[in-house]
């Protein structure tokens, strides 16, 4: 049985150009979505296989609505795993808190997200030039205590 994943994308700081390179790396997820202002009318209202999420047009509105699904998805709905791709450090104590919840937390950036976030998560997995490569490159975070890869949680 696959595992219960989550891909959340912060569409005001990830261009559409990793899609991708996102799915890609993240595989089969039941719950793919992207946070933003649509009136920015980005590219991601476009992609395929993406729910666009419109998240008004207050400052850090994409990231306070992603935390809350994660934290959503998480608690509630049992999801093992959770891909935060962003380049934000303001996800640092987001991806901290789902460890301690037992969720394993994959971040994905381009090289300037902060060490701050890259330490918060299981793995982060660094997304370079988009028009160069789809292919992540990898970036090994220690973290053996606090992430779990073989337990299982479903809702009840």
């Amino acid at each position: 049985m696959p595992d219960w994943v989550a891909v959340l994308v912060d569409g005001d700081n990830v261009s559409a150009d990793y899609a991708a390179c996102i799915r890609a790396y993240a595989g089969a997820a039941r719950v793919v979505r992207v946070y933003g202002n649509a009136a920015h009318n980005t590219r991601w209202h476009t992609v395929e296989g993406y729910r666009f999420i419109h998240a008004g047009t207050g400052k850090n509105a994409s990231d306070m609505l992603l935390g809350i699904d994660a934290m959503e998805l998480a608690l509630r709905e049992g999801f093992e795993r959770i891909v935060i791709a962003s380049s934000d450090g303001d996800f640092t104590h987001l991806a901290t808190r789902l460890r301690e919840l037992g969720v394993t937390v994959i971040g994905m950036g381009e090289e300037k997200a902060p060490e701050s976030f890259r330490a918060a998560c299981c793995q982060f997995q660094r997304m370079g030039a988009p028009a160069s490569s789809q292919t992540p490159k990898t970036v090994p975070v220690a973290r053996p205590a606090a992430c779990r890869s073989e337990a299982t949680r479903r809702p009840s």
